[in-house]
Parts: structure tokens; sequence; C-alpha cells
């Protein structure tokens, strides 16, 4: 305990923080550094007054006894919050430097998670899709179009219509499945929750799953929308299908160009 002129100064340690405490007239003004900066606080009248520089600002609150408090523990609190995550940012930087292997499989793990997630396409991308596979379609003669992807795009637009589509994000992936009835509905079957459909029914109300941008079943669907599996139905059976190794197209270009040869003959082939 010290004196200054009509003041009265003490200093002791408050954890790892120095607080000062002295009288000024009425007064009790408080100090104490906390890091990087200089907290000043004093009771003037019914309030406290906190102040403490940050950077090159002076701030000042004005607070009551309770509230004052609360600001202290909260402060003590964020600080306590900064160093866990400091060390444990050190401790993740020192595990990487003994373990880089493996520190940067999950690092490209987490960054192809991170990516894929930013890429799930969304519910709007999915109906532009729908819409834009049906315009496809339509600019093909009924013949040629492939029963299997007309029947799946007039599926899809037939729930859009009825509102029973429903989409959900799964964080790295998103599915569009069929519900049993329309937004909005007011029957009984739509609103008792006991009737609706179980988890063992989902594969078959799954429409579409949406990954990396894309949506894969209604790109399966439409590939190779221009041929007519029924046409080849009359074909025997050996016929209706071929697999890649039995495709003979380079023989077949060969032969195909060779009839634009000229053709020589020798005399021993004209008198033959």
């Amino acid at each position: 305990m010290g004196s200054l002129g009509g003041q009265r100064g003490s200093g002791f340690t408050w954890g790892s923080e120095r607080l000062y405490g002295f009288t000024w007239g009425s007064e009790r003004l408080y100090g104490f550094t906390w890091g990087s900066e200089r907290l000043y606080g004093f009771t003037w009248g019914s309030e406290r007054l906190y102040g403490f520089t940050w950077g090159s600002e002076r701030l000042w609150v004005h607070l009551g006894v309770r509230e004052a408090l609360w600001v202290h523990l909260g402060c003590r609190w964020c600080r306590s919050l900064s160093q866990d995550y400091s060390s444990a940012l050190r401790e993740s930087l020192a595990s990487a430097r003994r373990h880089p292997l493996a520190s940067a499989s999950t690092l490209a793990a987490l960054s192809a998670a991170a990516s894929c997630a930013a890429s799930v396409p969304g519910a709007d991308s999915f109906e532009a899709a729908s819409v834009e596979a049906a315009a496809s379609l339509l600019l093909l003669s009924p013949g040629t179009r492939s029963p299997g992807a007309e029947r799946h795009v007039q599926r899809l637009l037939r729930r859009r219509e009825h509102g029973r589509l429903r989409y959900r994000h799964l964080g790295l992936i998103a599915v569009v499945y069929e519900a049993p009835h329309g937004t909005g509905t007011g029957l009984y079957a739509g609103q008792c929750r006991y009737l609706r459909p179980r988890w063992r029914e989902a594969p078959g109300r799954l429409l579409d799953v949406g990954f990396w941008g894309c949506w894969w079943v209604l790109r399966y669907r439409l590939r190779d929308c221009d041929v007519n599996e029924d046409e080849f139905l009359a074909l025997p059976p050996r016929l209706r299908r071929m697999e890649p190794e039995q495709l003979r197209s380079e023989h077949n270009e060969r032969l195909f160009m060779a009839k634009y040869e000229p053709v020589v003959m020798e005399d021993a082939s004209l008198w033959q």
C-alpha cells in the first residue's frame, strides 16, 4: 500500500493478470493489463465505468455493477476460448510435421468433401434438367425415341405437376424422391403420421441422386435416348444385344472404303 498526493494505491496479481487499485477522491479506480489491451474500471456515482485501449482507440462503456460483472466474465471466456483454439492449432501443425503423408491424405479428403458439398445441385437445377430432357425428347420422332427414357421423363413431369417431388440436401449428395401426396393436401392419409411411407419403401420412391453438379439417374436414362429398343424385338435373341468384342467396326470400314478403289484385272483373269 502506498500514497501519492491525495491518492492511495495498492497492487496485486489476479491469476496471470496484474491488477492495480487506488482511491481518487471518492472514486475507486482499478486498472489491469489483459493481453495487449489496457483495461481501466472505476465506480462513478451509481455506474461502473470501464474503459480500455484497443489498437489506437480508447473505448468507454457505462454499465451497472451486474452488467460489468457479466462483461468481465465474457471477456475471460473469450480469452479462454481463443487460447484453446490456438493450442489446438499448434498441436495440429506439430502432428502434420510428424506425419506428413497422413496429413496430406486427410487434407485431400477434406478438400474433396468440401468440393463435393459445394457442387451439390439444387432443386431448381433438377427442375431445369427435367424440362430440358423433355424438350430434347420432343425433337425426336416417336418412332426413334427410347421408351424407357420417355417413361422416366413423363413420370418426373407428372410428379412435378402434382407437387409430389421432394428435394433433400444430405451434405455431399442431394436426392429427389416421390411423395405420396402433394403439398397442402387436406386428406386424412396425407395428415396422419401413422400412414406415412415406411423407410423400407424409400428405394422405390427415389427418383434421382445429385452429385458433383449432375443428376445421375436422369443422365443415365437419357443416354441413347434416340434409339428405340422396341425396334429390335423382332430380331433373334442372339442379335438383340451385341457385346463390344462382337463389333467389327474396323473391318467394316475397310470393306466400305475398298469399294471406292479401282478394279485391277489381269489378262489371265479375263479368260477365266
